[in-house]
C-alpha cells in the first residue's frame, strides 16, 4: 500500500469542508470559533455546544468526550476509518488528488537525502566533528571510548 502525505491532507483540506461533508452545522459562530454538538460521540441535545472548532488552524476539540485533533483525525473518527482510508476518502470527496509519497519508490535515496537535510539543519555545534559543551569532540555515533574516559 503506497504511503500518503498526511501533512498535505491536513493542510490542504479546510476543516469547514470536512464538517460540511459530515453534515455538521455550528450552533454558535464567534469569528473563527465554531461550537455545536459533537459529531464524534453524536450528541443529540439540540442546544449542545460541547464541540468547538477553530477554523483558521483547522483544529477541533470536544469538551465532553475529550477528543480532539485536526481535520484528518476528525474525519477518521466520525467515519470509523484508519488514517490511510480516511485521507483517501476525504481527498476524493473534496475533489482533491491524493498526495502520494514518492520516496517509497527509492527508499535508499530518500533516507540519504533526509540525513543530508538533517545535517544541514542541525546547529553547527551539534554536527559531527564539532566540539560539544564540555570540549569533547562529537562524532556521528557519539563519543569514542577514548573520549568517554
Amino acid at each position: 500500500m503506497p504511503g500518503i502525505d498526511f501533512r498535505a491532507v491536513r493542510y490542504g483540506v479546510p476543516i469547514r469542508e470536512a464538517l460540511a461533508l459530515l453534515g455538521w452545522r455550528p450552533r454558535v459562530i464567534i469569528g473563527p470559533y465554531w461550537r455545536g454538538g459533537c459529531p464524534v460521540h453524536r450528541s443529540t441535545d439540540r442546544t449542545s455546544r460541547c464541540f468547538s472548532v477553530q477554523t483558521v488552524f483547522g483544529l477541533w476539540f470536544c469538551h465532553k468526550c475529550h477528543a480532539g485533533g485536526n481535520v484528518l483525525d476528525l474525519y477518521a473518527r466520525v467515519k470509523a476509518l484508519d488514517l490511510h482510508a480516511a485521507a483517501r476518502e476525504l481527498c476524493e470527496r473534496t475533489g482533491r488528488s491524493v498526495p502520494w509519497l514518492r520516496w517509497r519508490d527509492k527508499p535508499a535515496q530518500a533516507c540519504a537525502a533526509l540525513r543530508a537535510r538533517e545535517q544541514e539543519e542541525a546547529p553547527v555545534s551539534l554536527r559531527p566533528g564539532s566540539f560539544g559543551p564540555h570540549g569533547r569532540r562529537l562524532t556521528a555515533t557519539g563519543p569514542t571510548e577514548q573520549q568517554r574516559r
